[in-house]
């Protein structure tokens, strides 16, 4: 059982390497007005600016006040107030990507593997969802610093390192990075490698390669 799933995670790393890196025919060239323009970088801080003009003003003060109260407090006080601030933006404005965030900044500075974790999946599955590139790259990047970091709290965690890898292949490897989608491959292939029946590893191996055909079939 162990030989045949190591045939097959083989195959599967073959077939994506060289559907990424083993093209043989030659490139076109592109003139300067047919290439591919560059992801523009998010900007958190207007972002944020313009989620608030769409809050009533006293949700808006509210926030605005626990922004403040935030800058020179205590970072058990910040977990208090990054607290408050994801719940704001969860329940009275449902905007998923500032929920994330400020969940995120608590679980940072609680540095607990278990808000970690929570914040990290979260993270993912509003990536999931996302499809302005440079929201995913902000994202994937959010993601994956926050299971790097539950990671180190617990290196043996194999749930996490699925995780990892999801974050990889669902953020900026879907948007043009192979070699991000290819960290996230071989996290996965780590876990698989030490137990073959993780059903989360192979699920996602599973996923990756029906992007790939999917992808590939677009391409032709």
């Amino acid at each position: 059982m162990r030989s045949k799933l190591f045939i097959i995670l083989a195959g599967l790393l073959a077939v994506f390497s060289l559907y990424y890196f083993g093209r043989t025919t030659e490139k076109k060239s592109l003139s300067p007005q047919q290439e591919t323009p560059s992801v523009s970088t998010f900007n958190f801080s207007s972002f944020l600016g313009a989620e608030k003009q769409k809050l009533p003003l006293t949700i808006r003060q509210l926030t605005e006040s626990l922004e403040l109260q935030a800058q020179n407090a205590s970072d058990t006080e910040k977990i208090n107030y990054f607290t408050n601030l994801a719940g704001i933006w969860r329940d009275s404005a449902g905007q998923p990507e500032l929920y994330g965030y400020y969940t995120g900044e608590a679980a940072k500075l609680a540095n607990s593997e278990k808000k970690l974790t929570f914040a990290a999946q979260l993270t993912v599955d509003i990536l999931r969802r996302q499809k302005d590139e440079s929201r995913v790259d902000w994202l994937s990047s959010r993601s994956i610093d926050l299971f790097e970091r539950a990671i180190r709290l617990n290196p043996d965690n194999d749930d996490l390192k699925v995780g990892l890898g999801s974050a990889y292949i669902f953020g900026r490897g879907r948007t043009g990075h192979p070699e991000e989608t290819m960290k996230g491959v071989q996290q996965l292939l780590a876990v698989a490698r030490k137990d073959s029946n993780n059903m989360k590893a192979q699920l996602m191996l599973g996923i990756d390669r029906k992007s790939t055909r999917l992808n590939s079939s677009h391409r032709t």
